[in-house]
């Protein structure tokens, strides 16, 4: 049963035992109140693996995070929800009801990114040199290696610094399967079977393109999905 389903039944019964002085607008509110969910995305660039945590979840408060990597979290049961990181603390407070990414850069500083409600994409350089060249171009590429999209950045793009891209042309998420920096080559990794089952219909969501380490050409594309999006409710 889907939590959406498991939460409702609980309510609905529970108005049962209510008194005749509650009304609808009672049990809407304690509906919404319960329905309280985030997706939030922990990403990691430091030396080591690191310990996550979210505060004010329900379920799955803590993970281990591999080095380069990346993980999901899905919050319910609050209005607002902390994530910090066993390597240094650093707190950041997100709201309720939508999807975020906590990234951790390689020299230990957090830059965070929140979904806009549109497409809106950003390049988080999380290593711990500046993305080479003085005029950073990203381009996308499909599984045949064709061009889906190119975007000139226009400047350096520092370490540990995000930037947004604003390319011209429309395409589909699901179909970018490289991304080009200057010249170093990303084959983005599979998604988490939450992101997976729903890709298809993601194509609007504004996403994220994370660069782990340049040298190594590690970095990933992380999609700032609602637990609506991903049908978690």
């Amino acid at each position: 049963m889907k939590l959406r389903s498991i939460i409702l039944a609980g309510l609905l019964g529970g108005t049962l035992l209510m008194t005749s002085g509650c009304g609808s607008d009672d049990v809407k509110d304690a509906i919404a109140d319960a329905l309280k969910t985030s997706v939030i995305h922990v990403a990691n660039a430091h030396p080591t693996e690191t310990n996550f945590i979210v505060e004010g979840a329900l379920d799955g408060e803590n993970k281990i995070v591999a080095k380069n990597s990346s993980e999901i979290f899905s919050a319910n049961g609050e209005n607002s929800y902390t994530v910090s990181n066993g390597d240094n603390d650093s707190p950041v407070d997100f709201e309720k009801d939508s999807a975020h990414l906590y990234a951790l850069c390689a020299n230990g500083t957090v830059i965070t990114d929140s979904a806009k409600g549109k497409r809106e994409i950003e390049i988080l350089n999380l290593s711990g040199i500046p993305l080479s060249g003085n005029d950073v171009t990203v381009t996308l590429y499909n599984e045949s290696g064709a061009n889906i999209a190119t975007k000139t950045l226009g400047k350096e793009l520092g370490a540990c610094k995000n930037e947004v891209l604003t390319f011209d042309s429309s395409f589909n998420l699901k179909d970018i399967e490289t991304v080009e920096i200057n010249d170093a080559n990303y084959t983005i990794p599979g998604y988490g079977s939450d992101v997976t089952k729903v890709l298809d219909s993601l194509d609007g969501v504004d996403f994220d393109i994370v660069v782990f380490d340049e040298s190594a050409n590690k970095g990933t594309i992380i999609p700032l999905a609602t637990a609506t999006d991903l049908d978690l409710l």
